[in-house]
């Protein structure tokens, strides 16, 4: 296993969102369009279920044809509020984001990689 990145955050973020989705192993998915704003951040699929709309990793679907799949793992779509000079640990990264832990806070989420820079340790 990879040792986990520390960062310090750059520029603060808020989130949008205060109740994040959270989406079981095997729950199954309509597959929309793929996230396009962004090249850095190119991945993310627009994912639905009967209850949840979210953005979604590509590398966690298994698609089982073209609008239809399922998760490989439990998705958590938490992002992280950070403010500037914050430690952070990314624990994975993917599509130009990172699962991390603010380890000022202790608090968990997803946050763009492009408002962190890595730590020298």
């Amino acid at each position: 296993m990879n040792k986990p990145n520390r960062y310090r955050v750059i520029q603060s973020r808020k989130t949008n969102y205060s109740d994040p989705i959270v989406l079981k192993k095997d729950e199954t998915l309509t597959i929309g369009e793929e996230y396009k704003e962004k090249e850095i951040w190119k991945g993310w699929i627009w994912c639905e279920t009967p209850e949840k709309k979210c953005w979604v990793p590509y590398q966690i679907i298994e698609k089982q044809d073209e609008r239809h799949g399922k998760l490989k793992e439990e998705y958590v779509a938490t992002e992280l509020k950070a403010y500037k000079g914050d430690l952070i640990k990314a624990d994975r990264e993917l599509n130009g984001w990172g699962w991390v832990r603010n380890i000022n806070r202790n608090e968990y989420g997803w946050i763009p990689l492009e408002i962190l820079e890595k730590e020298d340790r």
